[in-house]
């Protein structure tokens, strides 16, 4: 009975750390230069990048109401220039290497760019990249939902991913412990 459950239980801890696994986010869409976002408790909105060409360079953003697609190409036409001229100003020229921290002027310390989001509205972002000589911009619009954070129901909680963990690590001990009592 006391194999029946250690293998009931080492089983269990391998099902729930594979969930843990597939639970993370996927990768950003071809060409979207944006890994994902977070909207932050002050509400700004934190932007972190992914899949850009090249490391070393700096970002521009522009952020739109209506999905920019028309469709986009990136082969260096006149729809590059349409959407570097829409871009938001970087605070101190900040050169967003990583990440961009966006919201309403003076809404936070950490604020890279200014831009009033309104609750409820779909959002299209269009990143452009300078590795120093070249520019390119992302293929694809990130699209993202604006939902203000209510200090009633703060974002910040644990995900999926996490419960699994701590339920496949307290079954990985407790399977150790009948193991060692045998």
């Amino acid at each position: 009975m006391k194999k029946f459950l250690v293998s009931f239980a080492v089983v269990c801890m391998v099902s729930l750390l594979a969930v843990c696994v597939f639970a993370a986010d996927p990768a950003p869409a071809d060409d979207s230069f944006i890994a994902g976002h977070v909207i932050n408790q002050d509400g700004t909105v934190t932007f972190t990048y992914g899949n850009l060409p090249a490391t070393g360079g700096w970002t521009e953003m522009s952020i739109f109401t209506e999905n920019p697609i028309a469709p986009l190409t990136t082969d260096g036409t006149t729809q590059f220039w349409d959407f570097y001229n829409a871009r938001i100003d970087r605070i101190d020229n900040a050169a967003c290497f990583d990440q961009r921290v966006v919201g309403a002027e003076g809404s936070s310390d950490a604020l890279n760019s200014v831009y009033n989001f309104v609750d409820g509205q779909t959002y299209y972002v269009i990143t452009c990249f300078c590795d120093g000589n070249n520019w390119c911009y992302s293929g694809v619009a990130y699209e993202f939902t604006y939902t203000a954070p209510s200090q009633d129901n703060p974002q910040e909680s644990a995900d999926l991913s996490v419960i699994a963990y701590a339920v496949a690590a307290i079954t990985g001990c407790g399977a150790l412990v009948i193991a060692k009592k045998k």
